[in-house]
């Protein structure tokens, strides 16, 4: 099994349990990117009024529903059935947004492309050279793509590796850099770095 199964796998069972509970996450604050009050708020985005803009792994669609709020036309992608619903339920009419249920890859080989795509803590999960190819066509001239995912060292998914793996598609939703590395230097042409620290205290 692939790392994008076992991650639509593994998100399923969690959308499905949170459904079960009936978990309210709060509305977002402020715009965070994986880790509370680390890095750019949604000053990294721009102007979003007006944008046709993507979220890739959208889950429960909170950051999405923030930027429609503020006059973004976003589509929210989330391969979990179960994450999907989570979204449904809280944003059944919410304006501007557009929930759907499947494969990023898919999504952006059949969609127009859009003037910003970002990913809060998803891109990780995706085989690099399935996603960047339809990335660099499902933007517009000059669009923007932003996204952010741990660094391969986090102690947490350290600790979580198997002794001896060597399939970088089988660590749990990491990459290896080796495997990105490659892929970005086949499908981008420039980017923009913004790092984040923080300290687990």
């Amino acid at each position: 099994m692939t790392t994008e199964l076992d991650t639509v796998e593994t998100w399923n069972a969690y959308g499905a349990h949170q459904l079960a509970r009936g978990l309210q996450l709060p509305e977002l604050e402020r715009w965070d990117w994986g880790i509370r009050d680390v890095g750019p708020g949604i000053e990294a985005l721009g102007d979003v009024n007006g944008l046709r803009v993507l979220d890739l792994g959208s889950g429960l669609g909170r950051h999405a529903a923030h930027l429609a709020a503020r006059g973004a036309d976003v589509t929210a992608v989330d391969a979990s059935p179960a994450q999907h619903q989570r979204a449904l339920a809280r944003y059944p009419n919410a304006p501007g947004l557009h929930l759907v249920c499947a494969d990023a890859v898919t999504h952006l080989r059949d969609a127009d492309p859009y003037d910003l795509i970002y990913s809060v803590g998803s891109m990780p999960y995706l085989d690099p050279d399935r996603l960047l190819p339809v990335l660099a066509n499902g933007l517009e001239p000059g669009g923007r793509l932003l996204f952010s995912a741990l660094h391969t060292k986090a102690r947490r998914f350290q600790e979580s590796w198997a002794p001896g793996d060597r399939n970088p598609y089988t660590r749990p939703g990491i990459i290896e850099p080796r495997v990105r590395v490659g892929a970005c230097r086949s499908n981008v042409t420039g980017c923009v770095r913004v790092d984040g620290t923080w300290s687990e205290a």
